[in-house]
Order: structure tokens, then C-alpha cells, then sequence
């Protein structure tokens, strides 16, 4: 298999920034899921309903988790960005200070 891997730094920063930037859009259409099942569910009765109850319970209760679960995940995102930044920095000057000649001297 050919080919090549690679990081094109700032990217990831871009990622993160569009998922931060939708997370009230995403918030506000859970709360909107769950005031909709709310004013819908109202009505019903009997041992199905319970059931039903329960398990949109237990996905609202999953789906509120997101903006946050998002949100981390866009930190890690940025993160990579600083991290390969500070990589990059860090070996250039290992390189740069490798003596004349080494073959390693980026000069």
C-alpha cells in the first residue's frame, strides 16, 4: 500500500471551531425534542406508555450529554493542533542546531 499520512496544522482548530459554533443549534434541537415528547407524551397511559416513558427518558437523558461530549471533543481537536505545532518548533531546532555536515543541519 503507497501513499502518505499527514497533518496539515490549523485543520483541526478548524473542525474544532465549526463544532463549537453549532452547539446552541444542537442543544436547542434537543430541548426541542424533549419538550416535543413532552407535550405529546402527556396523554398516555397503561403498561406500553411506561415503557415508552422510560426509554425517551433514558435517550433524553443521553442526547443532553452531547453539547458536552462535543464540546471535549473539539478541545482534543484544537489540542492536536498545539501539539504537533509544538512538535514541529521543538525538531526544527534539534535540526537546526545539528552540526555542519551531519547531514541533519537544516542550514
Amino acid at each position: 500500500m503507497s501513499g502518505s499520512i499527514g497533518l496539515v496544522q490549523g485543520k483541526q482548530t478548524q473542525a474544532a471551531n465549526l463544532i463549537i459554533d453549532r452547539l446552541p443549534t444542537i442543544d436547542q434541537a434537543i430541548r426541542g425534542i424533549a419538550d416535543t415528547v413532552s407535550a405529546e407524551s402527556a396523554g398516555f397511559a397503561g403498561n406500553a406508555a411506561a415503557g415508552l416513558t422510560t426509554a425517551l427518558a433514558d435517550w433524553l437523558t443521553a442526547a443532553s450529554e452531547l453539547p458536552q461530549i462535543l464540546a471535549q471533543y473539539a478541545a482534543a481537536l484544537a489540542e492536536v493542533d498545539r501539539t504537533a505545532a509544538a512538535a514541529d518548533a521543538k525538531g526544527a531546532t534539534v535540526l537546526g542546531a545539528a552540526p555542519s555536515g551531519s547531514g541533519l543541519n537544516m542550514e
